[in-house]
């Protein structure tokens, strides 16, 4: 494939993006809207805060041979990002011959849509919490849609529209539990199963298609330049010795969004040395491209003697950081690392946090 195209799946199409469309469409959410018309991914806030712009982004690990499903904020991913990957819209949950997702169904049935505005991100949220954990907890759910901002509806609704998944989130406190339940004639949700074929399939394709060559695509005054190995990433570097590093692109996506930002970016999120985690029983170390989230699922299975305070400081850390959609791709680990060592101030164990010579973000 070009290396100097994009190329990636919108809700099982495939799309292909010139340097010349960039120039008009430089993140995914103005992709999406203005070029395919898929305007279920609304345009907010403009800087990942609201999760109106939530979308599902899908990519094959070849490393485990297992397909990862997350959320992103689409209004400041940079369209590279998505190079290689499967997206799926709102308009690509739920299937013409079965009708709508249990989750949309749910919603409907408990009222938890209003002015709807906020609802495609909700939606897109649940679906990918529902897809990698068909058995979520109270606290899963709530964790799902932290990053999504509900304008008028209330988040009460909208919890208990996953009751049928999760419980009832009064949990011993629910209504049902009590013997003098309240005589009214609310529509309880059914407890419809989720059904794995209503689910977007991965394309087999991107499972084919294993990335080694660098992305380099312009537009305007900017330039994204996507390296695969270390040692592209140091020819790109020595080509171009004032670029702005980046990896998840968060803050920077939320910057260009505005005021362009600089002429050249050299994103680090596809490098595969860089994506590295090794552990013993005396040192953890991540690479300086893996992203909280894929630091957080790691730490939980960790079983190192005396580490328990330096682990659940860690983990506080981490889940103090803004939302799943931003955590799914950013990437600090020095940043981390200080915020850890201010948090159990002299405390000693036996885990040791190695941060590397980058600080990508």
């Amino acid at each position: 494939m070009n290396a100097n195209s994009i190329v990636f799946f919108v809700n099982g199409s495939k799309v292909e993006v010139s340097s010349t469309e960039l120039e008009t469409w430089a993140t995914l959410l103005s992709y999406l809207r203005g070029k395919l018309r898929l305007t279920g991914s609304k345009n907010a806030c403009g800087q990942g805060n609201c999760g109106a712009c939530s979308v599902l982004l899908s990519e094959f690990d070849h490393k485990s041979q297992t397909i990862r499903h997350v959320t992103v904020n689409s209004c400041i991913t940079p369209l590279f990002y998505v190079h290689g990957c499967a997206v799926t819209t709102v308009e690509g949950i739920g299937t013409s011959r079965d009708g709508l997702h249990p989750v949309q169904k749910s919603l409907v049935q408990m009222h938890g849509i209003q002015c709807g505005f906020c609802t495609p991100g909700m939606v897109v949220s649940l679906c990918c919490l529902l897809r990698n954990n068909p058995t979520p907890t109270k606290a899963d759910v709530e964790r799902a849609i932290e990053g999504n901002l509900c304008r008028c509806t209330g988040y009460r609704p909208i919890l208990e529209s996953m009751s049928p998944f999760a419980g009832c989130p009064m949990g011993a406190k629910c209504c049902k539990n009590k013997s003098n339940k309240l005589d009214t004639n609310d529509t309880e949700p059914e407890a419809r199963p989720i059904d794995p074929t209503q689910d977007s399939i991965f394309p087999p394709q991107l499972m084919k298609w294993h990335l080694k060559d660098t992305l380099s695509i312009s537009y305007g005054h900017t330039t994204w330049i996507v390296p695969c190995k270390l040692e592209q990433l140091r020819t790109v570097w020595t080509e171009h010795p004032t670029a702005q590093f980046v990896a998840g692109a968060t803050a920077v996506g939320a910057t260009t969004n505005h005021d362009g930002g600089p002429i050249i970016f050299i994103s680090c999120h596809r490098v595969e040395e860089l994506q590295a985690i090794s552990v013993n029983d005396k040192k953890l170390e991540f690479g300086a491209a893996v992203t909280f989230t894929k630091m957080e699922d790691h730490i939980r299975k960790l079983e190192i003697e005396g580490a328990k305070p330096v682990v659940s400081a860690f983990l506080a850390c981490i889940q103090s950081l803004a939302s799943d959609q931003l955590r799914n791709v950013a990437v600090s680990l020095t940043r981390v690392y200080y915020n850890v060592m201010n948090k159990i101030n002299t405390q000693r164990s036996h885990l040791h946090v190695h941060t590397r010579d980058y600080n990508y973000y």
